[in-house]
């Protein structure tokens, strides 16, 4: 925070106002009373406006008496007896705390004379508020006497337009506001005349104070800027409001207004604005507060100035990366060079060019990293039969001052090139199951292996060509049954299975599976001639004659011959088999 106070220079003298003055005096008047008061104005502040007198020509051998800080003439003794009618001349100098003269003095005429048209008294003092209403009477001379034709008027005052005197009566009134902050003391001087004789008198209202000037920070808001690391306790912010009314009325005290904010307080006599918690730039950018001036009067006037105060960022923070220990790259001995390997990131919560961060590396003579992205670049060829690990410390450095940093390790891991093809053990696999066996039924498992490591040379096996009646698990390489075989429907069946490794580009083997169905005997045998199953025999058919021939068939392979019988009473046939037929022949005549 930057306070710049205007100092005040001593470049105005003390004017008086008014700057003539006429005093008429009964030769009888009492040494000690004031009878007048002489007044300067100084617009300047502190010394250079405190305004002093000094009785510079005229003092009678002691006669007049001048209080130097208020300007009131008095007797010093008593006048003189042998002249009742007679006049003095004065000459007063003002003078600033500073030494600066006003350019002229004050010339005051007493007159000493007891004649009838003369003031009840030399000066009048009245009072009023200052926030009476214009047009309001605030006193009223006196005269011992007023002859006919006798005038009051005001001839010189610090006031001119502001009061006014009724030449008849005497009343003093109100023409505008009068203030008490810019003229507490009104002087009027007085004159009153008739065409015989003249009569002067001085009057002094004292323009009381009201409440009615609020405390002024002079704006209404306001702007305080501090750094993050600001010291708890110290004065963030000096806010001097400005009460123009005197006594309690321009008596000011401070306190913070709504919403609070307890990283701050007001001090109450001085209205500073002390910090009493750290601030962070990182959770709050700028605070919001209300500074509320009250002064004391009765009832108290308030004035709030709203104080933003803007944090500034200090470099507080280090650059975090993405992960906090190790990055872990694997990379191909076939890995280009010139090519970006991985981008590594980290982030800064300060800002500007706090936050701003900048990479390099440690010396490594494979990879160099890109100053502002992270980017991690190949600089020269692999060889993982020369070195399997690459060890890198990569720093991330913010430019702040001075600059903080962090780094963090990168371990490159150098794969194997996937230069070697799956290679089953066998060129071509046959294998038997039996007809009838429930799925999933393990048929055999064909194997491939690969030279290379890791990913290039694990193995994944998979169907090109066959059927659906058949899985090869993906890992085992086991072929298995989906469904309940039937050697009758089918056979025999012809596989392509693959092994293709992990590696890129991945690399692929295939081989030739023959899967033979065994039967079982689980279809009887079936009549396939004569097809309505009935033979017709001639009635004068002769014995042995061949009356037909059944044929008979069995779908199961097992079986080479069916062996036929001749059922029920009458046997008038003799039967003879040969493999899947039976002749039939008449033995009896006797049908």
């Amino acid at each position: 925070m930057v306070r710049v106070d205007v100092l005040d220079v001593n470049d105005n003298a003390p004017i008086f106002k008014p700057s003539t003055y006429i005093a008429k005096l009964r030769s009888r008047f009492p040494a000690g009373e004031p009878f007048l008061v002489v007044a300067a104005e100084d617009p300047d502040s502190g010394a250079a406006g405190t305004v002093a007198y000094v009785l510079e020509d005229g003092g009678q051998d002691g006669l007049f008496r001048l209080d130097g800080v208020t300007g009131e003439l008095s007797l010093a003794r008593s006048l003189p007896s042998a002249a009742p009618r007679t006049s003095f001349s004065l000459r007063v100098r003002a003078e600033d705390g500073l030494g600066l003269k006003s350019p002229s003095a004050a010339k005051v005429e007493i007159l000493v004379d007891d004649d009838d048209l003369s003031f009840a008294q030399p000066q009048f003092v009245f009072r009023t508020s200052e926030d009476v209403s214009p047009y309001t009477e605030v006193g009223r001379l006196e005269n011992r006497r007023l002859s006919t034709g006798a005038n009051l008027t005001i001839y010189d005052s610090n006031a001119a337009g502001q009061v006014s005197v009724d030449s008849v009566t005497g009343a003093l009134r109100t023409e505008a506001r009068l203030d008490h902050e810019t003229r507490p003391l009104v002087v009027l001087n007085v004159r009153l005349y008739s065409d015989v004789a003249e009569s002067f008198c001085q009057v002094v209202i004292k323009v009381l104070d009201v409440n009615d000037n609020a405390p002024d920070f002079g704006t209404y808001s306001t702007t305080a800027a501090i750094r993050e690391d600001f010291n708890v306790g110290d004065i963030i912010y000096a806010g001097k409001a400005n009460d123009v009314d005197s006594g309690d009325n321009g008596r000011v005290e401070y306190s913070m207004g709504e919403p609070r904010d307890d990283h701050f307080r007001v001090d109450a006599q001085t209205g500073s604005v002390i910090l009493t918690r750290a601030l962070d730039y990182e959770n709050q950018q700028e605070h919001v507060i209300s500074v509320v001036a009250s002064d004391q009067g009765n009832p108290p006037l308030k004035t709030a100035l709203k104080l933003h105060i803007q944090v500034h960022d200090v470099n507080d923070n280090s650059p975090v990366f993405d992960k906090e220990n190790l990055y872990e790259i694997e990379l191909s001995e076939t890995y280009p060079v010139n090519t970006p390997i991985a981008t590594l990131r980290a982030t800064d919560a300060d800002s500007g060019r706090n936050g701003r961060i900048s990479y390099s590396l440690r010396d490594n003579s494979h990879v160099a990293v890109l100053r502002n992205s992270g980017a991690l670049i190949l600089r020269r060829p692999l060889d993982r039969e020369f070195e399997q690990e690459l060890w890198l410390t990569v720093i991330a450095r913010d430019h702040g001052v001075p600059p903080l940093e962090s780094s963090v390790h990168v371990t490159i891991k150098i794969s194997d090139r996937n230069d070697n093809t799956p290679i089953f053990e066998r060129g071509h696999y046959s294998f038997t199951i039996s007809e009838n066996l429930p799925a999933g039924r393990a048929v055999g498992t064909v194997h491939a292996s690969d030279g290379d490591e890791a990913g290039n040379g694990q193995i994944t096996y998979s169907l090109q060509l066959g059927s659906a009646d058949f899985a090869v698990d993906s890992k085992s390489g086991v072929i298995s049954t989906l469904k309940e075989l039937d050697r009758e429907s089918e056979a025999e069946y012809e596989l392509l299975v693959e092994a293709i490794d992990d590696g890129s580009p991945r690399r692929s083997a295939q081989t030739l599976v023959t899967i033979t169905v065994k039967d079982l005997n689980d279809n009887p045998p079936m009549l396939v001639r004569p097809v309505d199953r009935t033979v017709y025999v001639q009635v004068d058919s002769a014995i042995g004659a061949i009356l037909g021939k059944v044929v008979a068939e069995d779908v199961d392979s097992t079986m080479e011959e069916v062996t036929f019988s001749v059922l029920g009473e009458k046997k008038q046939c003799i039967s003879s088999c040969s493999g899947h037929a039976m002749v039939l022949q008449l033995m009896d005549c006797r049908l």
